[in-house]
């Protein structure tokens, strides 16, 4: 039976990528572990079915008992077809992917655990997808206009993320708008002007959809958003999955901008530096060692789980959400390179071929140091050291000769502390922690930052050897708490009984475990 429809809204805009974007595909790739999505022109989209998915859940935490009436249902022999249609997503230009290494550390001998390597291709940050959604609706169509204004709202913030691992710097897109246009459909005149793109009505902003109905307005999930201000102590960096021609190692890079790169710390680094603080915390307060577990065992801990995620699984004991309540984003070096610029740094040589024999030359001649000195922007004066970039060298000695160990000779290209970095932000979603957990894990994530203001939670590529330490750490929380740092301490703004409380339930867990 044909539904009676009163109107429809088109939505036109484009999603932008604030964070590198995987919409996993279908069939294997010999490229990658886990490819892109691919249409039948073999150009990456974004099926509409992924943005779907992502955009009714937040509708269902905002606005319970109204995703079903718009987004529609089954339930054994009820239910009916969605008002919302959103369209594949495009890129208006054919972009470069990258890949993203990812790999799960044995917490017992602290190498890679068995069958935890893998990869993944991203698109970068800045990918700009073109989106149309178009959303008919019955009779009363003023509060869903108004509901739809707030998911838009909470779109265009970069509040709803999108695709994999949206707890580890993936995901996070911002809505453009470009047009919002309401269409009668309640005379046949009014159908002809639909036939003929001629809108009854347009909204110029986001916020005149929400007020078509002021009254409506969303529950939301409890979040609690962390910026952390930092500056690098020794030189800081995460490693890249391939090797250049003229330096073993160098700085992974990312895309930051159109034809920019910047040295990254993906969010599934800095989540991995934080996580693996938690559990040392937690462990030592368990008196577990993790030994002889499979790697899924080793990192199901209490709290641990619930924060930071752990494997999906439902046991009929016990049910893991799989995904965790703290979210990461990638934090970017400040500079942006050239991508060219930096290629060149990644096959620059350091040596020259005379008569088919390999020779030594001098800095000035060398096709590395000059694009280093391109990168710096100094490239007239060859003869000075590089501030923003130095190479470094290390050597493993055979414990018997004393010598160089054979193979054991490589370079590392590393950034220099002087050079800043944005913010760290990570969000802790208080919605998927039962109730009896919400204080124990903002406890132990504060428990992590103070210990990462003291500079007890290096990052990054190298962290046993000097690498990784931070300096001038500050927090801004905000959210569903008030909480202020201040002098290396946390003030407890609101509730007033909130540092009483977060000890009450602290003391408690040690006190059962």
């Amino acid at each position: 039976m044909a539904r009676h429809l009163h109107s429809r809204l088109r939505i036109k805009g484009h999603l932008v990528a604030q964070t590198p974007l995987h919409v996993g595909g279908y069939g294997e790739s010999f490229e990658t572990d886990m490819a892109l999505a691919r249409n039948g022109k073999d150009k990456f989209y974004i099926p509409g079915t992924s943005l779907t998915g992502a955009l009714r859940n937040w509708f269902a935490e905002n606005f319970p008992g109204e995703a079903n009436n718009l987004w529609g249902f089954q339930k054994d022999d009820k239910g009916h077809a969605s008002f919302v249609f959103v369209d594949d997503m495009t890129l208006p230009n054919q972009v470069q992917s990258e890949l993203r290494d990812g790999v799960g550390i044995n917490r017992f001998y602290g190498t890679a655990a068995e069958g935890a390597k893998f990869d993944r291709a991203i698109l970068p940050k800045g990918t700009r997808l073109d989106f149309e959604m178009t959303v008919d609706m019955q009779n009363g169509p003023m509060r869903t206009k108004a509901m739809l204004g707030h998911l838009l709202d909470a779109l265009s913030k970069g509040n709803i993320r999108l695709g994999a691992s949206k707890t580890r710097g993936l995901g996070r897109v911002k809505f453009e708008r470009e047009t919002i246009e309401e269409y009668s459909l309640d005379s046949f005149d009014a159908i002809l002007n639909v036939v003929a793109k001629k809108p009854a009505k347009t909204y110029a902003t986001i916020e005149d959809l929400k007020k078509e109905d002021a009254a409506t307005t969303p529950s939301g999930p409890q979040l609690l958003t962390i910026t952390i201000s930092w500056k690098p102590k020794s030189a800081l960096m995460v490693k890249a999955g391939y090797e250049g021609i003229g330096v073993d190692t160098l700085s992974l890079t990312s895309g930051n901008g159109k034809d920019r790169v910047s040295l990254v710390l993906p969010g599934s680094s800095i989540k991995g530096a934080f996580r693996a603080h938690a559990e040392r915390i937690v462990r030592t307060l368990l008196n577990d060692t993790a030994n002889g577990k499979e790697f899924h065992d080793q990192i199901k801990l209490d709290i641990i789980s619930e924060l930071f995620g752990a494997k999906k699984e439902n046991n009929g004991q016990a049910n893991h959400l799989g995904l965790g309540a703290l979210s990461f984003d990638d934090c970017y070096f400040d500079k942006q390179m050239n991508v060219a610029d930096w290629q060149a740094v990644e096959t620059g040589k350091t040596r020259k071929t005379v008569n088919g024999n390999e020779e030594d030359v001098t800095y000035t001649e060398q096709e590395l140091w000059r694009a280093l000195k391109k990168i710096e922007g100094n490239s007239s004066d060859l003869l000075s050291p590089t501030k923003e970039f130095a190479i470094s060298h290390h050597v493993a000695i055979d414990r018997w000769t004393g010598g160089a160990s054979e193979g054991a000779l490589y370079s590392v290209l590393q950034p220099s502390p002087t050079i800043g970095w944005d913010d760290i932000c990570l969000s802790l979603d208080f919605s998927r922690l039962s109730g009896d957990k919400k204080l124990l894990a903002l406890m132990l994530l504060l428990l992590v930052l103070r210990d990462f203001a003291e500079n007890r939670v290096p990052l990054g590529f190298a962290t046993n050897r000097g690498m990784g330490e931070v300096k001038d750490v500050s927090f801004a929380i905000n959210g569903a708490y008030e909480v202020e740092w201040k002098n290396g301490n946390f003030d407890f703004k609101k509730p007033t009984s909130l540092k009483s409380d977060l000890e009450t339930e602290w003391k408690q867990w040690l006190e059962q475990n």
